[in-house]
């Protein structure tokens, strides 16, 4: 079964006006336009092009697929791995752990990595960058202004960083941050003297280039900047907060959660064939390909063992099946894929990201 679905884009203060527009064809908006989900979840389910809930099809698929824009900087955050998520939910759940519409953290059971592709050049921040680096960062500050002296002082390790942030930095002592680092100036434009400002400082500083990639694995601090992307993760929804946000900031879940290991998640593609390749993440939950058919390349025969989600970033392609079913999507368009014809064929002249269930 091969079906186009499609949705209803989602609106939050940081994303762009055009960029997701401009993608599926639509004229550009005064609201903000930040999502676009094609999957099961509750929280913004998928519709087939008969009308149909996606679910009614697929069941409750384990992972999701996002086209994101932001034109604005999104919080700081991370994400509880599957046992953390679980026992959160419960708590929350059962009334453990006192909850409004609010402080809610944990809108479901589930674990969330998630790896982003960039459409267009995307910023992103993830990761701790090395701790030699940022120690010797803060002494060459603390070396202009003896202000950041008590920051600077000892070798701190990533979490006593994180914990000088949130419980001892003086936030008039971002501005003069701010000074010394171009990515604290352009976030703090944004959220001045926001405490997240100086977890930013911690984080590597990434430029996507197209068909590029960031894994988000659980306990990965991160915010996306600026750009246009497609997400595919476990399917959840839940957010732990840190700053840079207007909504709920849980600090002390947020440590609980972080993972205080310096990172650079950065990742390209890896060739299976011409015009096929895989990006590799260490989940059960979830695989991504790169779909480029060419004028005079066909991709024929892929086995798919588990269903599948394509969505088309550029030009067009035709998906077809071993039982004879075909369809064809445009930029920015969507189908869903069930396994039951298993071979799959691709051919038209564009890219499509393909997510699958592992």
């Amino acid at each position: 079964m091969i079906r186009k679905i499609s949705n209803i884009p989602l609106s939050y203060p940081w994303g762009s006006t055009h960029l997701i527009p401009d993608l599926i064809g639509s004229k550009e908006t005064d609201a903000p336009i930040s999502e676009l989900w094609f999957g099961t979840h509750p929280a913004s389910p998928s519709l087939v092009d008969t009308g149909e809930p996606l679910r009614d099809l697929a069941g409750e698929l384990g992972f999701l697929v996002k086209f994101l824009s932001a034109a604005s900087p999104l919080s700081i955050q991370s994400h509880p791995n599957l046992e953390q998520a679980r026992a959160g939910f419960e708590k929350e759940q059962s009334g453990e752990i006192p909850i409004d519409d609010y402080s809610r953290n944990f809108k479901d059971a589930n674990h969330k990595p998630e790896l982003l592709i960039a459409i267009s050049p995307f910023r992103v921040l993830s990761g701790f960058r090395p701790i030699s680096e940022i120690n010797q960062e803060l002494k060459e500050i603390a070396s202009k202004d003896s202000n950041f002296e008590s920051w600077a002082a000892g070798e701190k390790t990533l979490s006593q960083h994180f914990d000088f942030v949130f419980n001892e930095l003086d936030p008039g002592l971002l501005d003069s941050l701010a000074a010394q680092s171009e990515l604290v100036e352009f976030l703090s434009e944004f959220y001045p003297k926001d405490p997240g400002l100086g977890i930013a400082f911690l984080l590597n500083e990434i430029f996507l280039a197209p068909g590029e990639a960031v894994f988000l694995p659980a306990g990965n601090l991160h915010a996306y900047l600026q750009g246009l992307g497609v997400e595919v993760m476990a399917s959840s929804d839940n957010v732990i907060r840190g700053g840079l946000t207007s909504k709920n900031v849980d600090i002390e879940l947020l440590r609980e959660i972080t993972v205080f290991d310096s990172l650079n998640p950065k990742l390209g593609p890896k060739s299976l064939q011409q015009g096929l390749d895989e990006y590799e993440v260490s989940v059960d939950d979830f695989r991504v390909y790169r779909i480029e058919p060419s004028g005079s390349q066909l991709i024929a025969d892929i086995n798919l063992p588990e269903p599948g989600i394509l969505v088309c970033v550029s030009g067009e392609l035709v998906v077809s099946n071993s039982l004879d079913e075909k369809l064809h999507l445009k930029k920015g368009e969507a189908c869903y894929i069930s396994n039951d014809a298993r071979l799959i064929s691709f051919s038209g002249a564009g890219t499509g990201y393909l997510a699958t269930g592992n």
